[in-house]
């Protein structure tokens, strides 16, 4: 039989006795050593700004970063690396670019712009980073650049570059390098547009310190960088410079990855989006002028259409006082894009026939279409009425660029499909662009005998060629079917006013002096050829005139048609070619 256990319950806490003495403190605990403790693994009371250790042993006692910080700047530090990697190939295509414009492989830091003669020396302003021309060139430049650039493109507004030249010459105090080179790639491009008062000797100044400090303005990713490469790219425009596209594609990319959040409404936004338009701008114009396909993505238009239709880049433009400003850069972009999309269907359509260029190309038309009444070619050229001088300065130079884009279209078609195409041109399409180079002239010639600050600008220069070749081209089309001849008279009135025009502009230009020789020379053999008796009857029907002339059964044409395939040729001679 077995006895029940008792159950054994846990023993309750002994309390011992606790003797009384001096109290122990927690160790302090130190988060960071200072640099030279650690260093040398010496004990760091961690002590701001200078430890016990440091103060002891003379020593600089700096701290490294804290370690609750280092995570809290992660997410910077790969943005920054992020940006290191955008950059670099923007930096590495401007190196190429520079070497190809003879600065070698890359621009040493000790390099030094063209030592300027002891007469000039003297009117130069010495900065930290270089001489660059005194006030005054500075202040000629900005008004021709105002007058010239300014009207068809945003890229600074004129308070904002007259703070710049007071804050450089001025008050001279903590001037970056940025700002010299803002000013100076402003400045380059205005005395472009004013030669006759400014010397060459200082416009190779202003551009070759601005090429100089490129690279450290690139690096900051912010709208003046934007502007900076804006003003290079069109320097080398006027230049005549293939590396000009090369820099607004570098100002494209840059401008994309410093994009703004489109929600924000300040200044800088507001000026990022007038940038980046004017870049867009000019992108669509070198692509369709010189035969290729531009580099902007749909998410690129999208941005820059909806930014046109809510105006919000109008609120930029208020100290100018002047809403047509606006609108000339809404419109500039509009065809420019237009034409870009237009070109890109020509170029990929494979056997395009004229019924199907027509149809293509009156596309553009639809801009001119959906003008208002106050900004049509009828309106501003009536002596009645019209918008004030200045205003239709801005407006004519759009419908020239306009004009003169229609007319490209028929010389990209021509070039592709050679002088074929050209001998099957109807009567109403030869009709048509006679009239557009006959409304061509007339604003060249305005431009002209008014004597306009753009008169010498790399568009007029582009517009007479042009115009005057497919003129040209259209003579000789005459000439070869045998019809409207008795209208020729009036084309070569035109031909002549556009070589007074290149002729002009050949005397401060090489590139206008070569297209000039172009047309002059081509207008001579065409002169030489018509004179000649064409004694051989010429087939009523169109097919079988063709036919003939192709198969080199009317020898007293064969001229003609030589003359005709030289013509669509030289087409493809543009300002581009001139570097």
């Amino acid at each position: 039989m077995t006895s029940k256990q008792p159950k054994i319950l846990p023993r309750g806490p002994v309390k011992y006795p606790i003797e009384e003495g001096p109290s122990i403190s927690a160790r302090k605990r130190i988060g960071t050593a200072c640099n030279e403790c650690r260093l040398v693994r010496r004990k760091c009371d961690g002590l701001r700004p200078s430890c016990s250790s440091c103060v002891q042993y003379s020593r600089s006692c700096q701290y490294g970063l804290d370690r609750r910080n280092r995570d809290s700047l992660r997410d910077t530090i790969n943005k920054l690396e992020d940006m290191n990697r955008c950059l670099k190939d923007t930096n590495q295509q401007l190196r190429s670019e520079l070497y190809s414009m003879g600065f070698g492989e890359a621009v040493p830091s000790s390099y030094s712009i063209t030592q300027p003669t002891e007469a000039t020396a003297n009117l130069l302003f010495d900065t930290d980073y270089g001489k660059i021309p005194s006030e005054s060139f500075a202040h000629k430049a900005a008004a021709a650049f105002f007058s010239g650039v300014a009207p068809l493109f945003y890229i600074i507004m004129p308070d904002d570059y007259n703070r710049l030249i007071h804050r450089i010459y001025q008050e001279k105090l903590n001037i970056e390098r940025c700002e010299i080179c803002e000013l100076c790639a402003i400045a380059a491009v205005g005395c472009r547009y004013n030669s006759a008062q400014v010397p060459d000797e200082y416009v190779e100044i202003f551009w070759q310190q601005a090429l100089l400090l490129v690279y450290d303005v690139i690096g900051e990713a912010d709208v003046r960088a934007l502007r900076i490469l804006l003003c290079l790219g069109i320097y080398l425009i006027l230049d005549k410079s293939i590396s000009a596209r090369a820099m607004i594609v570098s100002g494209i990319n840059l401008a994309r990855w410093c994009m703004p959040d489109r929600d924000s409404h300040g200044r800088s936004k507001l000026e990022w989006d007038g940038l980046f338009q004017t870049l867009a701008t000019i992108e669509c114009w070198l692509s369709f002028a010189l035969g290729f396909e531009h580099s902007l993505t749909k998410e690129d238009t999208q941005y820059i259409t909806e930014c046109n239709d809510s105006k919000e880049n109008i609120g930029l433009l208020e100290t100018v006082n002047d809403a047509t400003v606006a609108t000339i850069y809404s419109q500039m972009w509009r065809s420019s894009f237009m034409a870009g999309e237009l070109y890109k269907q020509i170029r990929s359509t494979p056997g395009l026939s004229w019924n199907k260029f027509e149809y293509i190309s009156s596309g553009l038309d639809k801009w001119r279409q959906e003008l208002p009444a106050s900004l049509q070619l009828q309106f501003l050229t009536s002596y009645d009425s019209g918008p004030p001088s200045k205003q239709k300065q801005r407006l004519l130079l759009v419908h020239m660029i306009y004009l003169e884009r229609r007319i490209l279209l028929l010389h990209h078609f021509l070039q592709k499909h050679t002088e074929s195409k050209l001998l099957q041109m109807s009567t109403s399409t030869r009709q048509t662009y006679t009239a557009f180079a006959h409304q061509l002239t007339g604003i060249i010639s305005v431009i002209y005998r008014e004597k306009w600050p753009s008169m010498r600008s790399w568009l007029v220069i582009h517009a007479s060629f042009h115009c005057s070749i497919t003129m040209l081209s259209i003579i000789c089309q005459c000439h070869i079917t045998g019809e409207d001849i008795n209208k020729v008279r009036d084309t070569w009135t035109d031909i002549e006013s556009c070589m007074e025009v290149l002729s002009y502009c050949s005397m401060v230009d090489s590139a206008a002096a070569r297209l000039a020789h172009i047309v002059r020379s081509s207008s001579a053999s065409l002169d030489w050829i018509t004179d000649q008796p064409q004694a051989t009857p010429i087939p009523q029907q169109e097919p079988m005139r063709i036919g003939a002339i192709l198969n080199d059964e009317l020898p007293d044409r064969r001229y003609l048609v030589e003359t005709t395939k030289d013509i669509v040729h030289r087409m493809a001679l543009d300002i581009s070619s001139g570097s």
